[in-house]
């Protein structure tokens, strides 16, 4: 699966490269270890329901600079 990072990706988490496309892993790479568990689950059930329109999940995803920022 590709993600699209848009523009403000740069500005939101301070990684380079905005408008770049990156695979589903790399993302996952991203979240806090405590939340990844949590966000694949969600994220196979919404995938896997067809009548599902919207995405919606809280978690952490590590910054540029280490640090991690609250996502919902």
């Amino acid at each position: 699966n590709t993600l699209y990072w848009g523009g403000g990706f740069q500005t939101l988490f301070g990684y380079k490269g905005g408008n770049s496309a990156q695979n589903f892993q790399t993302w996952l790479e991203h979240i806090h270890p405590e939340d990844t568990e949590q966000v694949q689950r969600r994220v196979a059930e919404i995938m896997n329901d067809p009548q599902s329109q919207t995405w919606v999940n809280s978690y952490r995803f590590k910054k540029a600079n280490g640090a991690y920022a609250f996502v919902v």
